[in-house]
This record gives structure tokens, sequence and C-alpha cells, in this order.
């Protein structure tokens, strides 16, 4: 398998993106997946939008920020998910629309978001509602639960959303 790099939970902070993008670069990497929450939560949607279009090389899968921004009326969703839709034209909005939910950048390698069937999953950590600030790592058993079927079909998982 050829190196990999994963970038993830871009939410709007443009320079980052590029200077990441830059690091990269230089480190002569050529294969990059993006794991999803590209523009929501940051000061420049359509900014961060604009790089990753220039960029069609990139995988890219679809984040729970997407989805909510894409698919929920206006007054359900959080500011930053209002902040990005209403900075984002209907064109900056049709990329994301159409982004995978998972993707296979390598053969046994499988990308996606939270995991390849939520994508508010925390994977490798189990949050307990009911008990405020609760958060512990998952057990062995609750990861191949939230993993699914892929578990038969792939060797490595790569996600975002935890940051």
């Amino acid at each position: 398998m050829s190196c990999l790099a994963l970038i993830s939970d871009i939410h709007g902070n443009t320079p980052a993106l590029v200077a990441v993008l830059e690091a990269i670069t230089r480190d002569g990497i050529e294969q990059i997946v993006n794991l999803g929450d590209i523009a929501s939560c940051g000061v420049d949607p359509r900014g961060t939008l604009d790089v990753l279009r220039k960029r069609p090389d990139i995988l890219t899968v679809r984040g729970n920020h997407e989805r909510q921004f894409l698919t929920l009326s206006r007054e359900y969703m959080g500011a930053s998910d209002r902040l990005a839709f209403d900075l984002l034209t209907y064109d900056d909005r049709e990329r994301p629309a159409g982004l995978p939910v998972t993707v296979e950048p390598a053969p046994g390698v499988l990308a996606f978001h939270g995991s390849p069937d939520d994508d508010l999953c925390y994977l490798l950590h189990t949050v307990d509602s009911a008990v405020p600030d609760s958060l512990r790592e998952a057990n062995d058993q609750e990861v191949l639960e939230r993993l699914g079927a892929s578990t038969d079909r792939f060797e490595v998982f790569v996600c975002g959303h935890t940051h």
C-alpha cells in the first residue's frame, strides 16, 4: 500500500488546510483522504471548499456537518451549520451533497467520518448520555459492532469526527 495522508475536520479553517496541504506536498505524499466536516464550524467555509475544489485528487467523505447543513431545516441547524448554509451558494453546496459516506482509498482500507453507517458515531469512545461529561474508551465489542459488516471485508479503518 502506498502512503496515505489523512485529513479531517477542517471546519472551514482555510489557512490551516492550506498549510497542511503544503506540508503533505513537501513530504511527497501523493494520496490524500479527507474524512469529512469540511466547511461548517469555521469562518471561511467557501474558502475551504475553493481550496478543495482545486484538488479533485483528494478522496473525500461526507461528515455529519455536511449532512446537517444540507438536509436539516435551517431552524434545526446549530449556529455553525447555519453560518455555513448562509455563506455558501447552491453551487458551493453541490459538491458536499454528492460526497460518499465511505471510500476505499486502497485495497483493504475503508475510510469514513464517524463509523461506516453513522456519521455521528464515536468509533473509539463511548458516551453515556445519561451521565454528564461521560466519556470512556470503547471496548473491542463496541468497536466491532460500530464497524458492522465491514469488519469482514477490510483490514484497516480510518475515521474522523473525534478530532
